[in-house]
C-alpha cells in the first residue's frame, strides 16, 4: 500500500532522529489538537453570527468574535451553502457557544488557534513555528534541482517544506508545502488566504480555476503581477497545502 505524505514524512523524521541519536519517543509528535477534537477557533476578522436555527433569517443567539472558540457538532445540511464573504463553500454546523447552542457557517472555523493580531503581520511559516516545538530541521544547499531547500518537522505533526527553484540569486519560483494534521481542505485554504490578505497592504484577489470542481485549485493574484498557485491534497491524516509563489 502506498504511503501518503504524512506517513512518508513521519517515517523520514523517525529515521533522521535515530541517526542523530534522538529517541523519537522523547521528541514528541502528537497530532494537533489533543484536548478537544471538536474545539474550533474563529479566524473571521470581525464577528460571525450564531443563529437559533440553520438559516440567516432566524433569530440570533450571539456573535463569535475573532479568536473566540466554539464546540462544533456535525454538519446539519448535506449540501454546502454560499456566503458573500468568501468564494469557497461552507456548511451549517451545530455549535455550543457560551453555554448555549446554535448554528453557524463553518468557513472561518479552524482547529488551529487564530494568530494574535497584535503580532501581525507574520508569514505562515512564522505562525506554524509559534504553535509547537520544532522536532527536526534540515537545510539543503544548491544542486541541479533547486537553489535551496528547508524542511521543518514540528511536535504537533505539522511538516513545513520550502524549496527555492530559482533562478538563484534573484526572484523566481518558491514552493511551500505544509501538511496540516486533521485539517479539511477548506480550512487550509482559509488559512493560506488569511496570511496573504493580512500581510499585504494591497489586498489580492482569490480566483478559482476553471477545472476546480473539487475545490482544490486556486490562484491568489496581486495587482502588481505576483501570483500564488494553491493546490490542496487531502490525505488520510490531514491536508497537504502546496503554494507555488512566482515573484
Amino acid at each position: 500500500m502506498a504511503m501518503n505524505f504524512f506517513q512518508v514524512t513521519s517515517c523520514l523524521t523517525v529515521t533522521c532522529l535515530l541517526l542523530v541519536g534522538v529517541d523519537p519517543a522523547d521528541a514528541g509528535g502528537t497530532s494537533y489538537p489533543t484536548e478537544n477534537d471538536n474545539l474550533r477557533y474563529s479566524w473571521f476578522v470581525g464577528e460571525r453570527t450564531v443563529y437559533r436555527k440553520p438559516d440567516v433569517g432566524e433569530d440570533q443567539v450571539g456573535h463569535l468574535a475573532y479568536g473566540e472558540t466554539v464546540i462544533v457538532g456535525e454538519a446539519v445540511k448535506e449540501k454546502p451553502v454560499d456566503d458573500d464573504d468568501y468564494l469557497w463553500n461552507s456548511k451549517w454546523v451545530l455549535v455550543e457557544y457560551r453555554g448555549d447552542k446554535g448554528f453557524m457557517l463553518d468557513a472561518f472555523l479552524s482547529r488551529y488557534p487564530a494568530p494574535d493580531r497584535t503580532e501581525l503581520p507574520m508569514l505562515m511559516d512564522e505562525y506554524i513555528g509559534s504553535l509547537s516545538p520544532l522536532v527536526l530541521e534540515k537545510n539543503e544547499g544548491k544542486n541541479d534541482e533547486y537553489c535551496a531547500k528547508r524542511t521543518r518537522h514540528f511536535e504537533n505533526g505539522i511538516t513545513y517544506m520550502s524549496t527555492d527553484f530559482g533562478p538563484c540569486e534573484s526572484c523566481g519560483h518558491i514552493r511551500e508545502e505544509i501538511f496540516f494534521p486533521s485539517a479539511a481542505k477548506e480550512e487550509a485554504l482559509m488559512m493560506a488566504v488569511y496570511f496573504e490578505y493580512q500581510y499585504e497592504s494591497m489586498p489580492p484577489e482569490l480566483r478559482s480555476l476553471a477545472d476546480n470542481a473539487d475545490g482544490t485549485q486556486w490562484v491568489i493574484a496581486y495587482e502588481y503581477g505576483q501570483e500564488i498557485d494553491i493546490q490542496l491534497m487531502e490525505q488520510e491524516e490531514g491536508v497537504l497545502l502546496i503554494k507555488d509563489i512566482f515573484l
